[in-house]
């Protein structure tokens, strides 16, 4: 059974997604579907990739560097970078995605980042309040260090903010935290900041973002606030994943998402 991702939602304390009933046709495709491995450096988290389609129609499977681990939201970064690679830009990749975890599980907060990402719409609310900004690094300065730094700078320049707990962010079965999380109740605002000593990219850096705005949104305190990310890093530069996020989130691209139930057992149908 699939499981509908972009209907995915917190209910008395339980993650649900409507089933998703493929027609006879989706079913034939994805069974005639040639799977090909994705050759190159899939980054730390995945050992193996794999994609095949048909017509509008792409089965994924990935197969996380430790399945105990998951399958989480950087490699989300990951596999969609790849596709838009593959295919030629956001604009001409299939439209009907089947997720697979090969031996594992997907971990809760990469489906909601999946769910953020289905529509343009959702990707647009958080693109029109994301900004980015370049802290430079110090010399020899440790990645924990520069993180900690940066979130005392942002805090100075956010006077009108509270700055609260990180851990205030924590949803039901999602225990990520941000960098960085201030509170104006004036504007009732809530600003999320995430700190890389890197260049701006996918799958570590607006990959969270994407993440953090879901679970906000989630969050019974913040869910009818205006929530707003920043990311900051060291390098001004951007890779060429993060590109691919910037057309990702202003296309107008609907996407059907799919996930194998039995890769997904933290959400009930």
């Amino acid at each position: 059974m699939w499981l509908d991702i972009c209907t995915i939602s917190l209910r008395k304390h339980q993650w649900r997604a409507t089933p998703y009933n493929s027609q006879s046709s989706e079913e034939y495709f994805l069974a005639s579907t040639t799977l090909e491995k994705v050759s190159g450096y899939l980054g730390r988290y995945i050992r193996g990739l794999q994609f095949g389609s048909i017509q509008d129609y792409c089965k994924i499977i990935i197969t996380p560097t430790t399945a105990k681990g998951g399958v989480g939201c950087r490699m989300i970064g990951t596999v969609l970078h790849q596709l838009a690679a593959r295919y030629g830009g956001i604009e001409h990749f299939p439209t009907n995605l089947y997720f697979q975890a090969d031996e594992s599980q997907f971990q809760l907060r990469s489906l909601i980042t999946l769910f953020y990402l289905c529509t343009a719409e959702r990707r647009r609310s958080i693109y029109d309040n994301y900004f980015f900004t370049h802290i430079p690094a110090n010399r020899l300065e440790k990645a924990s260090d520069y993180e900690k730094r940066v979130i005392e700078i942002m805090h100075y320049q956010f006077p009108e903010h509270q700055r609260l707990d990180a851990n205030d962010l924590k949803i039901e079965k999602v225990q990520s935290t941000p960098d960085g999380l201030f509170l104006s109740s004036a504007k009732r605002e809530l600003l999320i900041i995430e700190a890389k000593k890197n260049k701006r990219d996918f799958a570590d850096g607006t990959a969270q973002i994407v993440q953090y705005y879901a679970q906000a949104r989630n969050h019974p305190i913040f869910q009818d606030l205006v929530v707003k990310t920043c990311l900051v890093t060291a390098d001004d530069e951007s890779t060429e994943a993060y590109n691919v996020w910037q057309e990702l989130m202003i296309s107008k691209k609907e996407m059907k998402i799919v996930v194998d139930s039995s890769n997904a057992k933290g959400v009930a149908a």
